[in-house]
This record gives structure tokens, C-alpha cells and sequence, in this order.
């Protein structure tokens, strides 16, 4: 039976928006992303969403990220990554998946840490195999 995947989130102290802003500007700059922005979706003006599609090379296909922020999550932004194919297992072990968001987005957080003066941290639940 394949790991659940875990949720993984960043707890902020700015506005989610402003967040998820500024981690998409660092991502355009970074050249390294492709980069979606979608702020009021679904109908609801505060749901964000922020797509991160890699440039760099990858064992998985059309590996990405994406950052939301949902109206009843106060200060707290979701992490999730997405493939077309995970390698070499789909669905992705735990390790893997874990591995894959701080790949990305571990780096984003770091520099918006140091330019914004904040020490936020991404958390997710450990595997009940680990």
C-alpha cells in the first residue's frame, strides 16, 4: 500500500497573499519557475493558489508546486507537489514527496526569509513507517 502523502504547510505572520506575492517574485527572478499566479479562485475572493513548474531537470515529469492560501486556514499556506509521473514509483513514497517540496520550495523560503526578516519553516507529518 503506497504512504499517504502528507500535508505540509508554511504558518505565516503577513497576510497569505502578501506571502504568496512575494514567493512568486522570488521565483520569476530565480529564472528556475514558471510561474501561475491565481488570487480569488473558485468564486472566492480569498482563495489564492500560486503554481511553481520547474525548469531544471527532473526524474519526474512536469514536476511543480503549488502554494495556497484558503479563506478558513488563517495565516496558514499549503504546500503541494504535483507530476504528470513520479520516478520510480507513482504514486511518490513519503520521503519522496517530502523530498521533492523542499527541493523547490525550500530554497524560495530561505530567500523570502532573508528579504522579509522572518524565520517561517515548512512542517508536514511524519510517515507511520518512518
Amino acid at each position: 500500500m503506497p504512504d499517504d502523502l502528507p500535508p505540509i504547510r508554511i504558518r505565516v505572520t503577513s497576510p497569505p497573499r502578501q506571502f504568496l506575492t512575494k514567493m512568486a517574485d522570488i521565483a520569476e527572478k530565480s529564472e528556475a519557475f514558471t510561474v501561475e499566479r491565481h488570487f480569488g479562485t473558485l468564486g472566492d475572493a480569498n482563495f489564492d493558489v500560486v503554481n511553481f513548474r520547474s525548469t531544471q531537470s527532473s526524474s519526474h515529469v512536469g514536476l511543480g508546486a503549488q502554494l495556497t492560501s484558503q479563506p478558513d486556514a488563517k495565516n496558514i499556506v499549503a504546500v503541494e507537489v504535483r507530476a504528470e509521473q513520479w520516478s520510480p514509483r507513482d504514486p511518490p513514497a513519503h520521503a519522496t514527496y517530502v523530498a521533492e517540496a523542499k527541493g523547490p520550495i525550500g530554497p524560495l523560503l530561505s530567500k523570502y526569509n532573508r528579504e522579509a526578516n522572518t524565520r517561517h519553516r515548512m512542517t508536514c507529518a511524519h510517515s507511520e513507517t518512518e
